[in-house]
């Protein structure tokens, strides 16, 4: 669906911020980042701009041309298909996609956008899938904002739930819990092989294990699944979720920015502090 193993470079657009990463041995490094003042596409857009503007004089950390912009859930929502027992076809299943979009985030044009584009991860014959939607209104602002800071077009837009996915998946259970951590909020997953069977889209961000397996004894039981099964909590950064005492056996850790990722992230506090201000 997405290019998603090839790209050096990632620029990760959040509800309160947008970050620019790259790759650094095994895993990702975060390399500058630039504040989102309010929750709409032209504070999105210019805060791109910004923070690529800073890029293309970074001569530590140069652009490449492959540039791939990561969207999280605040600009890129995803929702659970469960289609049951009827074999959909591809129109079908998007047509049920827009419909169940309109009824949880609305027809998309509530602050003068243009609907949604829906992109879909269902494979025919499955009881369920993902379906994620972006504004066309941000996606075009988006875009264009990074073009005009670099000259080029990104090589994709593409979901930060899925890309993610991509980034652990030989870290995370073959069936089990997965809790992402974004920049204003917690997706919790219930994953078997792969497939996402259950999904919280919008939970709140856990601070200590014992907040973790509240959340996810709350979906196993919304949803009558195993709360007991393994349990991966991940995120871009380390300091993402920095348990004051030792995890329980059925909890672990994964990270984009690889298994240094606190310290690695640290070390780019000054960075991130200049940046916002």
């Amino acid at each position: 669906m997405w290019p998603f193993d090839r790209s050096n470079h990632v620029i990760r657009l959040g509800r309160e911020g947008v970050e620019r990463w790259g790759r650094h041995g095994m895993g990702w490094l975060r390399h500058d980042a630039e504040v989102v003042e309010s929750p709409d596409s032209a504070a999105l857009g210019l805060a791109i701009k910004t923070l690529l503007a800073r890029a293309t004089k970074d001569s530590k950390h140069p652009l490449s041309r492959d540039l791939d912009l990561v969207a999280e859930s605040a600009w890129m929502p995803v929702i659970t298909l469960d289609v049951g027992v009827t074999v959909l076809t591809h129109a079908e299943t998007e047509r049920y996609a827009r419909h169940r979009i309109a009824d949880v985030y609305g027809s998309g044009q509530a602050r003068g956008g243009e609907g949604w584009d829906v992109y879909l991860d269902y494979r025919i014959g499955e009881r369920g899938g993902l379906a994620y939607a972006l504004e066309k209104t941000v996606k075009a602002t988006v875009l264009n904002a990074a073009e005009q800071a670099t000259g080029r077009r990104s090589r994709s837009l593409q979901p930060g739930y899925a890309w993610g996915q991509v980034q652990l998946q030989r870290q995370l259970p073959k069936r089990g819990w997965w809790v992402w951590f974004e920049l204003d909020r917690t997706i919790v997953g219930h994953h078997v092989r792969g497939r996402v069977l259950a999904l919280n889209a919008g939970a709140a961000r856990p601070r200590d294990a014992a907040q973790v397996l509240r959340l996810v004894r709350a979906e196993a039981a919304r949803h009558g699944l195993d709360a007991s099964l393994p349990i991966t909590v991940s995120g871009w950064s380390g300091s993402d979720f920095v348990p004051a005492a030792r995890l329980p056996d059925s909890l672990s850790t994964a990270f984009v920015a690889g298994p240094n990722a606190a310290a690695r992230t640290d070390a780019q506090a000054h960075v991130l502090e200049g940046s916002a201000t």
